[in-house]
């Protein structure tokens, strides 16, 4: 696992591919950005949904209100997370965004959230696996493409 961090810390590029060039390897840090991952709870306190994010949670819970207005007046069918949200609010239950880890890795460190809470068995809303996972990839992964 330390061999793996280290391999992605340090990114290491062959600056010549001529075999008569004397090989100069240069290292490049590569940035690691920070976020928060936060979970959605319910009123009851469970567990629905693991996120990441850079602006300040307040905020990005009323992101989500925003997005399921906006799914509404364009007559889009709304994703899991967004109905759960709009169900709950209907239902005047209150939604609750907390941290979970301040100080996370951009992509990664929701990777690793996301599949420590499924294997504590919790029912996530998450349909990707979470980071920079997309819609694409799901697809082809359910139908065998891949």
């Amino acid at each position: 696992m330390a061999n793996f961090n280290h391999c992605l810390r340090n990114a290491i590029y062959n600056v010549s591919s001529n075999p008569r060039h004397k090989k100069k390897n240069f290292r490049r840090r590569m940035k690691r950005q920070k976020c928060t991952v936060y979970g959605l709870y319910d009123g009851s306190g469970q567990l629905q949904y693991i996120g990441q994010t850079r602006i300040k949670l307040n905020k990005r819970l009323k992101w989500y209100r925003t997005q399921i207005n906006r799914y509404h007046r364009n007559g889009w069918k709304l994703t899991p997370v967004l109905a759960w949200i709009s169900d709950c609010r209907y239902r005047e239950d209150p939604v609750v965004i907390k941290a979970i880890d301040t100080n996370a890795t951009w992509d990664v460190s929701e990777i690793i959230y996301i599949e420590r809470a499924r294997q504590a068995g919790c029912q996530l809303l998450n349909v990707l696996r979470g980071g920079s996972d997309t819609p694409y990839d799901f697809i082809r992964e359910k139908h065998g493409t891949r």
